[in-house]
């Protein structure tokens, strides 16, 4: 069966999954950490959801009444008491509980060794793509390669930080988070208390999926309220 995680999305490969993870835990509850309660009520769960599912999808029968009723079969079964959700958490607890046996019942195997996630080691290069009133576009570059257009690898975003002043502080402190995103091109809409013609600073780092951040990108600027053409 090609359901390799639960839940499966589509419905005919949720009743497929759960007829067959249904019929393992019946032949075999206490292997998995179950009581043999759980896997029988389990069982009249998933015969519910089948038998309301097929009412639903035969074009004799299909009708808003039958739908609802399979929703709430379907509810019961992933997500109600005894249902798949409570089962499956049991089964991954158990202490007796082996990958191949995850597999077999085609649920999520666990990452026995997690791939690292370094601290992102260099700054992004920042540049003002444009401006255009009080919404400025900005750009962040891998600073390794130029040429690459998303993020670099382990990084899951960046955070923007703003100054207004006639120099950029040395002291993170003194900078105002701005925005946090993971794309590399971003529209930034000043705040309507940064005056015209006030001068704008920008930083930017990147942030790992643990969110530990690296180095700041050196400041630009840019002039609230000004026009700007396209300069880079």
């Amino acid at each position: 069966m090609a359901v390799p995680i639960y839940p499966p999305g589509r419905e005919a490969d949720l009743l497929a999954w759960s007829s067959q993870f249904s019929q393992k835990i019946t032949d075999t509850p206490t292997v998995f950490g179950l009581l043999p309660a759980q896997s029988v009520q389990y069982a009249s769960l998933h015969a519910g959801f089948a038998s309301l599912y097929a009412v639903a999808i035969d074009p004799d029968t299909n009708s808003k009444t039958a739908i609802a009723a399979k929703n709430l079969a379907k509810e019961a079964l992933t997500n109600g008491p005894g249902g798949a959700r409570t089962l499956v958490n049991i089964i991954q607890e158990f202490p007796g509980t082996t990958d191949t046996m995850r597999a077999d019942l085609a649920i999520r195997v666990r990452d026995a060794s997690p791939t690292p996630q370094p601290v992102p080691p260099i700054a992004p290069v920042l540049s003002i793509v444009s401006q255009v009133g009080r919404v400025v576009q900005v750009k962040l570059i891998d600073s390794k390669d130029s040429e690459k257009r998303g993020r670099p690898e382990d990084v899951a975003g960046a955070t923007i930080l703003l100054y207004v002043g006639a120099e950029a502080p040395l002291d993170p402190a003194l900078w105002t988070f701005c925005t946090n995103t993971t794309k590399v091109v971003v529209d930034i809409e000043l705040v309507p208390s940064i005056a015209a013609g006030a001068k704008v600073w920008l930083i930017a780092f990147w942030r790992n999926r643990k969110d530990e951040t690296g180095p700041t990108s050196v400041p630009v600027s840019f002039r609230a309220g000004d026009t700007m053409s396209m300069v880079g």
